[in-house]
Formats: structure tokens, C-alpha cells, sequence
């Protein structure tokens, strides 16, 4: 008896490590295809994709929790919202609304989720959908990570007329420019294991796609050349980056991004979406 139970335990263990390991493998962006900016989830195994939930609106800035298990985003329809629904099954879970300059949804280490307003930086309870301000930044800010404790705040933040990379000690206020450039600069990922800040430099010649580096302060370009690449999220933490890219369009009829995993080697791409709309934002 004693035996069948530790057969059985270990049985439920694999289990549960094999749905983790599928819920690792998802990943999720919008494309304008159906003429609205609609949510797709795609699995990075065997390629499938679906399509999240109906609205009469726009689906934007998706972002997964920690586990993937929960999937938000911002709906921009007749009354704009927050959402959270279940990837997998494409449950809806809790749908907040929030005022019509609300942008940039994200999750909170301990499973809150919160968006920004301006200056404003909100925090949701997830039990009971209570929206309050909890951080006003000195500067606007877009695409805002935060650190496991919550005492660092990431984000690209708009000081001398452009967006730079910074960090925002939450219980000093202490704000810290770690990148700025001639050229406007958004943070598009955060690894806190790597200690490192993954953004996109915006140039007129061809976006760049670059890495800071927390603790060595040096910055690493990683993908340059002369098309639109952005919105690069890691992929692991062996080099391997996803992106969005024109790159198979710049200068076509058909002119939109699409999809793209780089492996971290000189030529290693690998495109993941192929239609004739623009897909945007992916995350997992």
C-alpha cells in the first residue's frame, strides 16, 4: 500500500512538471488581421495558435503571469478595460475597467496586476479588483518591470524630451538613468536571474535591440541592421531573443512585422508568424 501511494505521488509530480513545462511553451501577441488588434496565443512546440477572447475592440499589451497560467490585457473597446483571462482554456477571469489613458498593463511579484496612468503607477488587487494609486513616478513612464522584492522599479521613463532607460528605487524615490541616447529608448523585458534590461533603441537607419547589464553597467547590441526591429523579450537565458521585425516586408507591397526568434547567433533567425497583417508585442 505504502508503496502504490509513493507510485501514485510521483505520478501526480510528473504530471504537474509536464504542465508546467506546456505552460512554459506558450507565447502571446496581437495581430491586426481580422482589422482589429486581436490577441493570439501560440505554442512554441508544435506552432499552434488560437485566438483569445471576442470584443468589439482593440487587444493590446499582453503580458502572462510568472507561471502562465494567467494571461492579461488591455481592451480598448467601448469602454476601456483590463482583462485576465486563462491562456490555455481561454476563460475570462476579471476584467477591470480604467480611465481612457491607461496603458502598459503588468504583473506585480505577488500576483496583483497593475497599469500606468501618466505619472501614476496603479496596483489591482487580483482577490477583489480594488484599483488604487500606489506610486506617482517623477517622470512619465512606459513598460515598467518590477524586481521580486518590489523595491526596483524598470521602465523607460520620458526625461529631456525622449524616452531613456532607468531605475526607480521605490522606497527612497531615488531615481538612476542606466541608459540614455540620442534616440529614444524603450525597455521591452527584464531578467532579474541575468540582471539584465532588454530594450530597443529607435533610429532613423534601423532599430537596434540591446541589452544593459545591472551589475556591469556595459550595454550589448544585439540585433542591428537596417530594418524595424522591436519589442524583443528573452527567450530563456542562453541568448535567444523574440521580436518583432519588418524584415521580410521593408520595401514591399505588404509592408508589416512580423514574428521572429533569434537563437543569439550571427544568422539565426527563425520566423514564427507569416500573414499578410502586422503582428505586435509578444511576451511570454
Amino acid at each position: 500500500m505504502k508503496n502504490m501511494i509513493k507510485v501514485l505521488g510521483l505520478l501526480i509530480l510528473l504530471a504537474g512538471l509536464v504542465r508546467c513545462e506546456s505552460q512554459d511553451e506558450l507565447l502571446s501577441y496581437v495581430t491586426n488581421r481580422n482589422g482589429s488588434m486581436d490577441l493570439v496565443i501560440y505554442h512554441l512546440e508544435n506552432e499552434n495558435e488560437w485566438m483569445g477572447l471576442e470584443c468589439e475592440g482593440d487587444q493590446m499589451y499582453p503580458a502572462f503571469n510568472e507561471d502562465q497560467s494567467k494571461l492579461l490585457y488591455l481592451e480598448d473597446g467601448e469602454e476601456r478595460k483590463i482583462k485576465v483571462i486563462h491562456p490555455q482554456g481561454q476563460t475570462f477571469i476579471l476584467s477591470v475597467p480604467v480611465s481612457e489613458t491607461a496603458s502598459d498593463p503588468f504583473w506585480y511579484p505577488n500576483g496583483d496586476f497593475g497599469y500606468v496612468e501618466g505619472k501614476e503607477i496603479h496596483r489591482v488587487t487580483f482577490a477583489y479588483g480594488k484599483d488604487e494609486v500606489v506610486w506617482v513616478s517623477p517622470n512619465p513612464l512606459i513598460r515598467l518591470f518590477w524586481s521580486k522584492d518590489e523595491g526596483n522599479l524598470i521602465a523607460s521613463f520620458l526625461a529631456k524630451d525622449k524616452y531613456e532607460v532607468g531605475r526607480l528605487r521605490v522606497e527612497t524615490g531615488a531615481y538612476t538613468t542606466l541608459v540614455e541616447s540620442d534616440w529614444p529608448l524603450i525597455v521591452s523585458d527584464y531578467n532579474e536571474n541575468m540582471k539584465k534590461v532588454l530594450y530597443t533603441e529607435f533610429r532613423e537607419s534601423g532599430n537596434r535591440i540591446m541589452t544593459y547589464d545591472l551589475e556591469s553597467k556595459e550595454t550589448v547590441t544585439l540585433i542591428e541592421d537596417q530594418f524595424r526591429n522591436e519589442s524583443g523579450i528573452f527567450d530563456g537565458e542562453k541568448g535567444a531573443v523574440i521580436f518583432q521585425s519588418d524584415r521580410d516586408h521593408a520595401g514591399s507591397e505588404v509592408y508589416n512585422y512580423e514574428i521572429y526568434r533569434w537563437n543569439g547567433k550571427t544568422s539565426g533567425y527563425r520566423r514564427l508568424t507569416n500573414n499578410t497583417a502586422g503582428d505586435y508585442f509578444p511576451t511570454k
